[in-house]
């Protein structure tokens, strides 16, 4: 388990009302500040508003961690059990009409055919030769 995984868990562990006080708080703490710091504010008390800011950039990041943990866990999917048979009598490879109706090309593509390289990439050889 990752440390994240580990944090998130002991947060889940809290009542969730107490989870949603820590979000709040913390959300409404960077609102406090990003206003303060619009509105000119210097200092708060004996703190500089660059030394409040700063504070609070080193405790931002547990608003993600809290919000990580009042989404709860997803439910296991269900692997979907397949007991029939697949039919694959109507299958035809993709570019198997296109590489029959390009094998009498001339030019370029016809090269192209002759290196092994059928299909699509001959018809856009053709139409690349047509422009030199």
């Amino acid at each position: 388990m990752s440390p994240i995984q580990i944090i998130t868990d002991l947060l889940r562990s809290l009542p969730s009302k107490v989870r949603r006080t820590l979000y709040t708080v913390l959300a409404v703490l960077g609102l406090a500040l990003a206003a303060a710091d619009f509105l000119g504010v210097t200092s708060i008390g004996s703190v500089s508003m660059s030394r409040a800011l700063e504070l609070y950039a080193y405790i931002s990041p547990a608003m993600g961690l809290v919000a990580v943990a009042n989404v709860s866990k997803p439910a296991e999917a269900e692997v979907a059990d397949f007991d029939e048979d697949v039919d694959l009598s109507a299958f035809e490879p993709v570019g198997a009409e296109e590489a029959a109706g390009q094998a009498g090309s001339a030019g370029v593509a016809g090269v192209a055919g002759a290196a092994g390289s059928t299909g699509r990439l001959g018809s856009k050889l053709t139409r690349i030769s047509s422009y030199s």
